[in-house]
């Protein structure tokens, strides 16, 4: 009977051991989720601060885009008036040729 006593107690040791072994792969695991919770936690606050700095920048484009355009209508306009001012000097140039045929228009500015 005392052997048999021997062999328990030899089982409940073994059991034992293995016992604290999983315990402590359990809080192992648990220590590593708690890191892993954090870490995804960082990179959730750091994809929405991402999604709002780009939703910025997007408004800062169509901001551009928009300043852009309306330079290019300026633009537009400014070559118009170019073009407008230089047929009324055409014209003027040719109607003062038709009145003073020797009047001599290179040498006035153009």
């Amino acid at each position: 009977m005392l052997g048999e006593a021997e062999g328990i107690l030899g089982n409940m040791e073994s059991i034992t051991n293995d016992l604290v072994e999983e315990k402590k792969a359990m809080k192992r695991l648990e220590t590593e989720n708690k890191q892993i919770e954090q870490k995804i936690q960082q990179f959730q606050e750091k994809l929405e601060e991402n999604s709002n700095l780009k939703q910025k920048h997007q408004e800062k484009c169509v901001d551009l885009e928009s300043k852009y355009s309306e330079e290019q209508k300026r633009l537009a306009m400014a070559e118009d008036t170019v073009r407008t001012i230089q047929k009324t000097k055409d014209k003027i140039k040719l109607l003062v040729q038709n009145l003073a045929p020797t009047l001599n228009l290179d040498k006035i500015n153009n």
